[in-house]
């Protein structure tokens, strides 16, 4: 977790305006000089180091029993099968990742 939270604001490019701190082995915080840094980070939404993903939100005082338990994320399938090119196929596929909102599947675009 050190080398993470000495790496992240790097790649976001605030180093100089950011730290991070290990709560716990699972848990950290990063605490951020500038507002537009903090939405900078969060706007990008599920970030990864080493593989690992980053659940992130703003801290919360009292937080909700939900709190960090899901991210959003965007999935594009490729080089599908033709014969599986079907809005049941991608919903199959989707529902095995997590709960699904919306699934944007044009099938005149596929020509």
């Amino acid at each position: 977790m050190g080398r993470m939270l000495k790496t992240m604001p790097k790649i976001w490019k605030v180093y100089d305006r950011a730290r991070g701190l290990a709560l716990t082995k699972e848990r950290f915080q990063f605490i951020f000089e500038l507002e537009t840094d903090i939405q900078m980070v969060l706007k990008q939404g599920l970030w990864t180091f080493d593989d690992w993903g980053m659940a992130m939100e703003r801290w919360v005082e009292v937080p909700p029993p939900n709190y960090l338990q899901s991210a959003l994320v965007w999935v594009r399938l490729y080089n599908l099968l033709a014969n599986y090119l079907t809005l049941k196929t991608i919903d199959t596929i989707a529902d095995g990742i997590g709960h699904v909102e919306i699934i944007e599947f044009d099938p005149l675009s596929l020509y």
